[in-house]
């Protein structure tokens, strides 16, 4: 029952949080009609960003404390208990980010319309590029996964145990980055979207997972499991490849606003298909390992995972 007490209460303050910096990004992309580009809205929401990184990461390092702390008084190991309390935070980010993205992506009315995903929203505002046709909730979204991911490089960086795949969640925190910038600054907000609501979904069930194990439930690990794995290999093996393709195919048939940039935008959507790929065939392989063990699945990037 503490652990529960415990959990709700980070739960309704991280949800607190989350909710009132979203409507204070909203309301800067509404703000200021005559300067929507790249003027006193964009500097705005620079600060907006830093400040929403800063105060996830903060509220992230908090929640982890207390989590590990009870669960560590239930006799958890103290390593696994700090592992335990990633897995509860991660749960919480992906999953609010995920319930966001989803919402605000079912109310657009090029959701369903894959060819729709890849037409630019840039247009001309007194000479400046503008996003005029981005709605607040998308620019406010926009901002949020962007600071959640720095907070999540500046986690990987400081405060999680180093995994196998340390560098590479280095790079993959850096790309996604490097992607939503530059799907925004280009006005490619469709399919940027599109990208932020896929590589989300499947980190919900995979960090459940883990905590289900970390609590002695393998049954419902390994569950929780084979949904991520469907989910993954679904989402982010045959979309958004399928994306990628997509978008190399605009590129050279010179559809593409802002060329260069979205070349390199292009370039780092490379970059994370080669690490699912590469974490593709790690799952490939756990996969394997359960079936022909018949044991619970255990994560082949740590060694007591």
């Amino acid at each position: 029952s503490i652990i529960l007490l415990f959990f709700f209460f980070f739960v309704s303050s991280y949800s607190f949080l989350i909710l009132f910096f979203f409507f204070q990004a909203e309301d800067g992309i509404r703000d200021a009609q005559e300067s929507r580009g790249l003027g006193d809205v964009y500097k705005r929401q620079q600060f907006q960003c830093a400040a929403w990184a800063a105060a996830i990461l903060a509220s992230t390092y908090c929640i982890r404390l207390v989590v590990a702390a009870t669960v560590g008084a239930t006799g958890m190991r103290r390593r696994i208990s700090r592992k335990c309390a990633v897995s509860v935070t991660e749960v919480i980010e992906y999953g609010t980010s995920s319930y966001l993205g989803v919402a605000i992506l079912a109310h657009q009315s090029w959701a369903l319309d894959s060819d729709a995903w890849f037409n630019g929203m840039m247009v001309q505002f007194q000479g400046v590029p503008s996003h005029e046709l981005t709605t607040p909730a998308v620019g406010a979204f926009y901002l949020f996964y962007m600071a959640r991911y720095i907070a999540a490089l500046g986690s990987v960086l400081f405060l999680e145990h180093r995994r196998k795949d340390h560098l590479a969640m280095i790079v993959h925190h850096c790309a996604t980055v490097g992607v939503v910038l530059i799907s925004y600054l280009t006005a490619y907000n469709r399919i940027g979207l599109v990208i932020m609501v896929l590589f989300d979904i499947s980190d919900v069930p995979l960090h459940a997972a883990k905590i289900c194990k970390y609590l002695g439930h393998g049954g419902a690990a390994d569950a929780l499991f084979a949904v991520f794995v469907v989910s993954f290999m679904g989402l982010r093996l045959v979309v958004y490849p399928w994306i990628c393709w997509q978008s190399h195919a605009m590129l050279a048939r010179g559809e593409a606003e802002s060329p260069r940039a979205i070349a390199l935008g292009i370039a780092l959507l490379d970059c994370l298909l080669v690490l699912n790929l590469m974490w593709g065939w790690t799952i490939a392989k756990m996969v394997r390992d359960v079936f022909l063990s018949g044991n619970h699945v255990v994560d082949d990037r740590s060694d007591s995972d």
